[in-house]
């Protein structure tokens, strides 16, 4: 299910369920919006607990305390006296110090909420509107999706672990101890005493890196001793993963294909590699690890599960188990739990292989023709979506070919265009990278983009005659209350996304992932898989994904470049949706799109 709808007394919401989170979408008839000042939010959850959801802003600012008085009361931040002045509203259940989320049926109760005779009105039931849908990390049959919540600058972040960045002791080695203490929680946080790396990593790791722990599990859990891992690995410095997979080789249970490319964008990464590759030679002799890069980077993020030797099920998208790749960048992971498609990896895996040991005498030339390399694999099997698998490196007509078919489907799209993408430069090569780049310009779909050039985001808005660049080091002080300073950190990309969703709320959806840069260079020189799927749960899932970051990223975009930093405060009046409601406005596609 991917969305469920109910309206009354023209209040109409719109629930689409997420990985691990519900994007709630708002209207109201034209003569409901008269001294309108935004929705408060209820939820239930399966538990039958009662919470609002709370709203940052507030009609009045925190008040000054004055030398020698008491503390006044701080304004409320709940939704039922704080309304949210949005359409849209992304609810991502709060977890406690120890991760754990309440997953289940929620139950939504969402009314719109009035301002006269100089006061906030009383909640009308006659216009409350409730909408129940399942709330749980994404699962559908035999394919799961989920994320990394990365958001190291973000309110959240602050708010949980305050300004601490490090992610690491000042060792920096790859088996270092998770469990010793990164820092303290703040105040806010609502936790008491000390947080460890592991904390922090399972927090900001979040669906993505309990997907991959759990594929791992399943071969150390094993009880018959037939059950193996073939990874292939880009950047690799994730301690926990590092200590399971060391285990498993001692164990003679996996098998390793880690990049060798020397010119890595993150500090150290080709050093730590190579003191995982040095501590694996030792501690298992009789293992398997390769080191190989292909023309330019084994640029994968696969591990492949096999049972007796045969593949069952793969892990794929654009996480790296690393550090970075999971606490920092946002990322998604990809489980397909089928034996054919898992098959079709082990056989890039094993043709990867003999080019890197060159056996019999492989060359790069012989490895990009065979058929696993030119041609595109369609998928049509019971339990998974229909969809298009294809494996880099290639030819350059191949890569040419995939690029441009990629290109006829956002051609294609009727309604929507919403993507992130890692980098989006001039000097990246191939037809996908222009197209997204430049399609905001005419105006013709509703597009929302959001791209990662290392220190700056670009935020592509519809309608948007260029993108709205955001340093997110200068937003580390630059926040007007009721926000905290951020993080300000340079570690890596924030989006490390390589996706691209077309009309996931019209007839046709498409959602376009994988470890793919989707440039012309990388899909001829690295290790890579590009996924086409099919399938309106699934693009929808994606959609959200990418509204979560163009969200957080787009008020940024907004902060950058304002001159005015008093406090933010919400409307006492209607005016925060006038746009809404004039057509050819930005806020009003909006509206309409994701409520109908």
């Amino acid at each position: 299910m991917s969305s469920q709808s109910n309206s009354k007394n023209g209040v109409s919401v719109k629930a689409y369920c997420g990985d691990a989170m519900t994007l709630l979408a708002f209207n109201l008839t034209e003569n409901l919006t008269e001294n309108c000042v935004g929705f408060t939010i209820q939820f239930k959850t399966p538990h039958e607990r009662s919470f609002y959801l709370p709203n940052r802003l507030s009609f009045t600012a925190a008040p000054v305390p004055m030398p020698g008085q008491p503390p006044q009361p701080m304004p409320s931040h709940s939704s039922l006296d704080c309304p949210i002045q949005k359409f849209r509203w992304l609810h991502v259940p709060y977890s406690s110090k120890e991760n754990t989320v309440e997953f289940g049926n929620y139950t939504y109760f969402i009314t719109p909420r009035y301002w006269k005779n100089g006061a906030l009105q009383a909640l009308d039931p006659n216009l409350t509107v409730d909408v129940a849908v399942p709330l749980n990390p994404f699962v559908k049959d035999k394919l799961s999706v989920s994320f990394t919540r990365g958001f190291m600058i973000s309110q959240a972040y602050a708010r949980r672990f305050g300004n601490d960045t490090s992610l690491s002791p000042d060792e920096q080695h790859i088996l270092f101890d998770t469990g010793k203490t990164s820092g303290a929680y703040p105040a806010e946080s609502g936790n008491v005493g000390n947080f460890t790396y592991a904390d922090q990593f399972a927090w900001m790791g979040w669906q993505a890196r309990k997907a991959i722990m759990n594929l791992i599990k399943e071969v150390t859990d094993d009880a018959t001793g037939k059950k193996s891992l073939d990874v292939l690995a880009y950047d690799f410095s994730e301690p926990d993963i590092a200590k399971e997979l060391l285990a498993l080789g001692v164990a003679g249970k996996v098998r390793i294909i880690l990049d060798d490319h020397e010119k890595d964008t993150t500090a150290n990464a080709y050093l730590i590699k190579k003191d995982f590759e040095d501590k694996f030679r030792a501690a298992a002799p009789n293992g398997v690890i390769v080191r190989g890069s292909f023309s330019r980077q084994a640029h994968c993020k696969v591990m492949i599960l096999k049972d007796d030797n045969k593949a069952v099920k793969v892990l794929t998208g654009s996480t790296n188990f690393s550090i970075n790749g999971l606490c920092v960048n946002a990322n998604h992971v990809l489980i397909l739990d089928d034996k054919e498609v898992a098959d079709k990896y082990l056989q890039i895996f094993e043709a990867s292989l003999n080019l890197l040991l060159k056996k019999p005498t492989w060359t790069m030339k012989k490895l990009k023709e065979l058929a696993l390399f030119t041609d595109d694999f369609n998928i049509n099997r019971p339990g998974l979506p229909k969809m298009t698998i294809s494996f880099a490196p290639h030819t350059k007509e191949a890569a040419t070919r995939i690029l441009d078919q990629v290109n006829t489907a956002i051609d294609g799209a009727k309604g929507s265009v919403l993507f992130a993408v890692m980098q989006l430069t001039k000097v990246t090569g191939g037809s996908v990278v222009k197209k997204l780049r430049d399609m905001h310009n005419t105006g013709a779909l509703f597009s929302y983009g959001i791209t990662d050039m290392a220190d700056d985001i670009a935020v592509y808005r519809p309608g948007a005659t260029r993108a709205r660049l955001v340093s997110t080091q200068m937003l580390a002080a630059t926040l007007p209350e009721p926000f905290s300073k951020e993080v300000s950190t340079s570690q890596g990309h924030r989006v490390h996304h390589k996706m691209v969703v077309l009309d996931f709320n019209d007839a046709n959806p498409i959602a376009i992932c994988g470890s793919s840069n989707l440039a012309q260079g990388g899909e001829e020189q690295n290790g890579d898989n590009l996924l086409t799927i099919y399938d309106k749960d699934v693009a929808t899932v994606f959609a959200i994904e990418a509204i979560r970051l163009i969200d957080h990223f787009q008020y940024r975009a907004a902060m950058a470049t304002a001159t005015d930093r008093k406090p933010l405060l919400l409307k006492q009046n209607n005016s925060w949706l006038t746009n809404a409601y004039k057509d050819n406005e930005m806020d009003c596609t909006d509206r309409k799109y994701f409520i109908k």
